[in-house]
């Protein structure tokens, strides 16, 4: 009885010897660690709907048309992809100039990460009994990584248009080789965005080269589901001649039938005498290339 007393007692001791050990190493309040885990969760929570609400708003799902408005906008498809643009385009001069029409196509390729190259194309201009094709220009845009703030985007334009158009038509309204370069800013908000473009705009070797300083404000304003209404302001100074300094105003909408898929329509109304009365566009927009999720990309800080 004493012998199986004493092994009771080991045993017991060494029960308890062991209960203790393993108490001194719990930690004595399992709650940090426990809030220590939600909050690496509430984190990554966070960080997730940030990119959700940089995703959101006028960028969420949406094509972006290098056309009607004269200003880019500093926003790129992701990398691979190709956005074609067919627009037709129609000029009304005071009499007797005669009306101005053209086909244009122009090409929008994503060739990398915040940069884009593109190429337009009049393929048909018609202008009373002058036919023939138009100019090409040559274009690409790179984004500024990091940009200004969550909101606001920046982007460099560089375009080139050789004259490509026939010998009749360009003497005509053609405007011979062309180079342009500028920075362009874009502000988004939940319901809309703002294009801002400041360029050097130069003609060369026409009969009478010039170098203008264009600036557009152009505004996309989306009221409901996926239509959008456009208004842009134009002011070009000359700076061989400031008398000579062009305004125009635009007002237009546009409507994403599909996802990847759009139409838009515009006018211009001409406020010198140097520009064309008015100015009716109608469009087409088409993205193609491998689907994921916010297609649109912005340079803005994160």
């Amino acid at each position: 009885m004493l012998r199986k007393k004493k092994v009771q007692l080991i045993f017991v001791s060494i029960l308890f010897s062991s209960l203790s050990a393993s108490a001194q190493e719990l930690p004595s309040d399992p709650a940090p660690a426990i809030h220590s885990e939600l909050a690496h969760e509430a984190e990554t929570v966070e960080d997730e709907n940030l990119l959700d609400e940089e995703q959101t708003g006028p960028l969420q799902g949406r094509i972006h048309p290098t056309s009607p408005t004269f200003a880019q906008h500093a926003l790129f498809n992701s990398a691979g992809h190709i956005q074609l643009e067919m627009g037709y385009v129609s000029r009304i001069y005071e009499a007797p100039t005669a009306t101005h029409q053209s086909l244009r196509l122009n090409s929008v390729f994503s060739l990398a990460e915040m940069f884009e190259g593109s190429l337009g194309w009049d393929i048909y201009n018609v202008q009373g009994e002058i036919q023939g094709i138009g100019d090409i220009t040559l274009g690409f845009k790179g984004g500024f990584f990091g940009g200004v703030d969550r909101n606001i985007a920046l982007a460099g334009i560089v375009e080139i248009q050789f004259p490509n158009g026939e010998d009749d038509f360009m003497t005509t309204v053609g405007t011979g080789s062309r180079l342009l370069g500028g920075m362009v800013a874009t502000v988004h908000q939940e319901s809309f965005y703002l294009d801002l473009e400041l360029a050097v705009d130069a003609h060369l070797f026409t009969e009478s080269p010039t170098i203008g300083l264009p600036i557009a404000a152009a505004v996309n304003w989306i009221p409901v589901g996926d239509l959008k209404v456009i208004g842009e302001a134009v002011v070009s100074l000359d700076l061989n001649d400031l008398n000579d300094t062009e305004l125009s105003v635009l007002l237009g909408a546009g409507y994403d039938i599909a996802p990847r898929f759009g139409v838009d329509v515009s006018a211009r109304a001409g406020l010198s005498e140097s520009l064309p009365d008015a100015v009716f566009t109608a469009g087409l927009t088409c993205l193609f290339g491998p689907v994921s999720s916010g297609e649109i990309q912005t340079s803005q800080r994160r």
